[in-house]
């Protein structure tokens, strides 16, 4: 249950990311991702999605107006 509760280690894949994309379109695939579940975990509530992303409503509805 231990292994549920923690987050998966990143490091291996973002090492492993280096050089092979641009950063600025990894931080967007990592965003678009994490918005994505986000919203998908929450029912799609955006005020549900910030809580979880730890961000404001406001921010998480600005980064959904810019993907339009």
């Amino acid at each position: 249950m231990e292994t549920l509760s923690r987050p998966p280690d990143l490091l291996p894949a973002l090492r492993a990311s280096a050089g092979q994309m641009p950063l600025h379109s990894l931080e967007s695939f990592v965003r678009d991702t994490l918005v994505d579940e986000a919203l998908a975990k929450s029912q799609g509530s955006v005020r549900g999605a910030a809580k979880l992303l730890r961000i404001s409503r406001q921010l998480l509805q600005h980064i959904l107006n810019a993907r339009k």
